[in-house]
């Protein structure tokens, strides 16, 4: 798009604003025909009103907000809604997203509780190890087959809020006293579906043998966290392997968090290498999942999906088993997806993306009481 010029810049606001329109109106025609060709961004910003779509009711809503501080349109983050923010939406107008980790749920927000938020738990560690209470599990010991256990983190060096850095992706935010050693997405980083910044600074901290997702408000917007493990103790990536994880949330209430722990292809190629969402859904529902095809089977949408009758406010085990040319999802020993289908074949890190999905001033404690990662020694 033609950035404006000094003349438009220096126009009043309301006759600023009208000149945008009908520039905009007047762009609309070239964009249709040029939608047709674009690419499809996995970020999708300009998808304003959540409904994985960058329509005219986005634009719309833009135009409303133009010119005002601090709004959810506001897509650079300068803050303010500008005519900057205006040429990404149009970038990426008539384009469409499902992929990310982000299926869109068929249920709608939750209305915002009377209650006050819950506050993260204090309950020390006790006996062998360091398990969470009430988990009732212990962190895995052994190989199984095909995999080589390579990764266990049980969350036994407690660590405050605030420990955890929120301004660089590539620092270390915690070890545990094993040694394994934990990154996380930057606040600079924002999630999927309403483009709120990831708060690993507010959200995140050890305690009682669990590491605790706190997930509330901050700075007035609610916020998540998408820490990711060091699985050699340098980096992220793997070509194949199993990925364990338990943990619970404290409430079903749980308003606009919503969870993707997912693999994703270190080429950063999206559909094209593919993607391993389990689990996946808003935390307020059932354990769902879905597996993105990588390869000639890639595209926007091209997936299987797996569902199961099982909520998030109970202990359980997430499993990913990846192997060349199959994949499972298998939650707390039963497979819920076994697919031969457009399988991953370039290495993948695992992130556990906990974000936002929707409104809502809730609180929820997401309490992982561990991880173990494996490496693939099957045939291949």
């Amino acid at each position: 798009m033609k950035q404006p010029t000094n003349g438009l810049k220096n126009l009043t606001g309301k006759r600023r604003l009208a000149m945008i329109v009908a520039a905009v109106f007047a762009v609309a025609g070239v964009v249709f025909i040029w939608q047709s060709f674009a690419a499809v961004n996995p970020n999708l910003q300009g998808d304003l009103n959540n409904d994985n779509k960058v329509t005219i009711a986005d634009l719309s809503i833009l135009l409303s907000n133009f010119n005002k501080d601090g709004d959810a349109a506001d897509m650079n983050g300068d803050g303010k809604v500008t005519i900057a923010d205006l040429s990404i939406l149009l970038s990426n107008f008539g384009k469409t997203y499902s992929g990310g980790g982000t299926t869109p749920p068929t249920t709608p927000p939750t209305t915002p509780p009377t209650t006050p938020p819950t506050t993260p738990p204090t309950t020390p560690p006790s006996g062998a190890g360091c398990p969470a209470e009430g988990s009732n599990q212990p962190v895995p010991s052994a190989d199984t087959s095909d995999f080589k256990l390579i990764f266990t983190s049980d969350f036994c060096t407690d660590a405050p809020v605030g420990s955890w850095n929120s301004d660089d992706a590539k620092a270390i935010g915690y070890t545990d006293s094993n040694g394994s050693k934990w990154v996380s997405y930057p606040k600079t980083f924002k999630d999927t579906y309403q483009k709120r910044a990831y708060r690993s600074d507010q959200v995140l901290s050890v305690k009682g043998g669990a590491l605790n997702f706190f997930l509330h408000p901050v700075d007035g917007q609610p916020a998540g966290a998408n820490p990711s493990p060091l699985i050699d103790g340098t980096q992220q990536n793997q070509l194949y392997g199993r990925y364990d994880a338990r943990f619970k949330t404290d409430t079903r209430d749980s308003g606009p968090y919503y969870v993707a722990w997912l693999l994703w292809p270190q080429t950063e190629k999206w559909p094209d290498d593919g993607e391993e969402d389990f689990p996946e859904g808003k935390l307020s529902g059932k354990v769902g999942g879905f597996h993105h095809y990588a390869g000639a089977s890639a595209c926007v949408g091209c997936q299987d999906a797996a569902s199961s009758n099982e909520y998030f406010d109970t202990w359980h085990t997430y499993t990913i088993e990846w192997r060349p040319g199959n994949v499972k999802y298998i939650l707390d020993g039963k497979v819920i997806l076994d697919s031969n289908k457009g399988v991953p074949t370039k290495p993948m890190r695992w992130q556990l993306q906990t974000e936002t999905n929707g409104s809502g001033n809730q609180s929820v404690n997401l309490i992982l009481d561990w991880v173990a990662v494996y490496s693939y020694t099957g045939a291949k």
